[in-house]
Order: C-alpha cells, then structure tokens, then sequence
C-alpha cells in the first residue's frame, strides 16, 4: 500500500512539472471598430503565427522578418540610443503643449509610454505603451532593416496588457497580448 501511496505522489508530482514547464502561449489582439463605416475587426492570434507570418513575407520592402526603413543613410546609432533609454531613470522625458495637441513621453517601472492629445480636428487620443525590453529587441542593420522578429521574440515574454490604444471620432483601435 505504501508503494502505491508513493507511486501516486511521483506520478502526480511529474506530471505537475509537465504542466508548469509547458510554455504559456501568448497571443495579439487587435480591435478595430469605424462606427462610421459600421466595421468592426477582432484579430486574436498566437505571437507565434504572426512572427511566422513576418517571415514568409518576401517583398522589397520585407523579407525574412525584417523591414526596409525608407532612409538613404543614417548616422543614428540606434542601438545605443535604445541601450541609454533603457538604462536611463524613470521620468517625463518629453513634454509638448500646443494648440494642436498635448504630448508625452515618460519612462516609468520599465515602460515607455507615449500618449498624444489632440486638442482640434478629429480629437484624437493615442496611448502607447512600449515594454523597455523590447528596446533590446530593436535591431537595425547596415541595409537600413528592422528586424521585426524579434520585437515579436520579446513580445512572447510580455506579461498581459495594453500595447496601443487609440480613440478618435467614431474610432477606436486597440492592441493588447494576453
């Protein structure tokens, strides 16, 4: 009896370690309505097939996951840049009150956030949240190419919440991961 009682527990206990080792899968969510246009877009997919997706897409302006930015040149060390804000402490970084708009950038508890007001024409309200991981993530090569896959790579181990949020007459977006 004692063996069986032990057996159950080693059972038990082994495939409880399955289940916890086994990879959470994270997923892209998109929301789009146009109460004008009576649409409205639900995207729910796996982090997974949308980096697989980013990489089967072969145009000129996109290949194997990585997109050609529209520069000629640049002398921006955009890696390093990246690095100093990730290192950099929490606080409002950018602040911009004009007619047009209100702006903001901030860096708090390993976010950047990155909210637009705007104060005439369609209103619109813009709310962005960026992990400070993904700054790491960001790669840009001699070509000009952003390696896309790899922001997909550090979404993966994103915690749930709000990436985007964007509200503006009669139109609403929404990106989240969960």
């Amino acid at each position: 009896m004692t063996r069986k009682i032990f057996f159950l527990i080693a059972l038990f206990i082994l495939i409880s370690s399955f289940a916890l080792c086994e990879e959470k899968v994270k997923w892209i969510n998109i929301h789009v309505v146009e109460q004008e246009e009576q649409v409205n877009v639900q995207l729910h997919l796996p982090l997974s097939i949308v980096d697989a997706a980013v990489k089967a897409i072969d145009t000129k302006e996109m290949h194997l996951g990585k997109v050609k930015l529209p520069m000629k040149e640049t002398d921006v060390d955009f890696v390093s840049l990246f690095k100093e804000i990730k290192k950099a402490p929490d606080g409002d970084y950018v602040k911009v009150d004009s007619k047009e708009a209100y702006v903001i950038v901030a860096k708090k508890k390993g976010m950047i956030f990155i909210n637009v007001d705007e104060k005439e024409g369609k209103k619109a309200k813009v709310e962005i949240k960026v992990p400070d991981a993904i700054l790491d993530a960001i790669t840009i090569d001699e070509n000009n190419e952003l390696d896309i896959s790899n922001i997909f790579s550090v979404l993966q181990t994103y915690s749930a919440g709000d990436l985007v949020t964007v509200q503006a007459d009669g139109t609403s977006v929404r990106i989240w991961i969960e």
